[in-house]
């Protein structure tokens, strides 16, 4: 494979100091008030998570020959620039200018990948958003976004650009906080799944218990499995949608016991009668395990059938 080729001292992400600063000034807002850290030292810890896309679709890539790849929601570039020095084929979109909660990280996306050495990278990041893709019908091998459903304005309008940008054959791959769970990833505190599901009951929790700003809440979709699962009563075309559950390690001793049961239900063979049974014994732990707030990340993997 390409990404096998090429050396590891190839693909790091570099990103300049002067650019740190700037997205750090653009990022000071939600830090000082939603997240309640140091901008520049959230940036730097930012700047570390290039290789995330990659794992999120390193499982596919075999599958294909010179796979082209779509990142919904590339941010600031990190994983897009990192997909690129591996010699991956990928396209990113990210909200331009003018578009509430994402101004100025189109344009700093654009920054960081030529400090890369990315040359024209506007014919492969494009200012748009998820809910009208830019691109041809079956354009894509693999669509993919991560931590980015829970800000799009129309969920279910995002999965059907996807679904129609895909290849037959292709795969569709996102990940989400799960909002039954026990912590709000952009607050960074502990969230009471199943209660918090209305927004002004969301705005007095976060402003009454951890002194935060209640803005951000308006730019959050609650997102849980039992919302994809009402979803695709509405959009057949997703029906045969695959939720995996990441359970949260940040809970003493009942993390390893759920993390064992998530791995035994979905590494079950279904072949026998008894690996049926024990598939769908292990299902109903780990639906106990999702209402018990134990599972932090939701990760959609969709193969949709559809003609060439």
């Amino acid at each position: 494979m390409i990404v096998e080729a090429v050396k590891e001292a190839d693909t790091t992400v570099d990103s300049p100091s002067d650019w740190v600063l700037e997205v750090a000034q653009l990022e000071e807002k939600f830090c000082k008030e939603i997240r309640k850290v140091d901008a520049s030292e959230a940036i730097q810890n930012l700047t570390r998570s290039y290789p995330a896309a990659y794992y999120a679709i390193k499982p596919y890539l075999e599958q294909y020959l010179n796979p082209k790849v779509l990142e919904v929601g590339t941010g600031y570039g990190f994983g897009l620039c990192y997909l690129h020095k591996l010699g991956i084929d990928a396209t990113g979109i990210e909200p331009g200018a003018g578009i509430n909660g994402f101004e100025g990280r189109y344009s700093q996306a654009i920054r960081l990948l030529e400090a890369n050495g990315l040359k024209n990278p506007s014919e492969f990041l494009y200012p748009a958003v998820g809910e009208s893709l830019p691109f041809p019908d079956n354009t894509f091998d693999i669509v993919y976004s991560l931590d980015v459903l829970e800000h799009v304005k129309d969920v279910e309008g995002c999965l059907a650009e996807a679904y129609r940008v895909v290849k037959p054959g292709g795969i569709i791959k996102m990940a989400v906080p799960n909002y039954n769970g026990l912590r709000e990833q952009h607050y960074n505190v502990f969230w009471l799944p199943h209660l918090l599901k209305s927004k002004a009951v969301a705005k007095w929790y976060v402003k009454t218990f951890f002194g935060r700003k209640d803005w951000f809440i308006d730019e959050l979709n609650f997102v849980t499995a039992n919302y994809f699962k009402k979803l695709l009563g509405r959009m057949p075309q997703m029906k045969d949608m695959k939720i995996h559950f990441y359970v949260d390690q940040s809970v003493p001793r009942l993390s390893p016991i759920a993390s064992r049961i998530a791995d035994t239900y979905y590494g079950a063979q279904t072949r026998t009668f008894r690996g049926k049974v024990k598939k769908f014994g292990y299902g109903v732990l780990l639906d106990i395990v999702q209402n018990l707030g134990l599972v932090a990340i939701l990760s959609l993997e969709m193969h949709p059938v559809k003609k060439p």
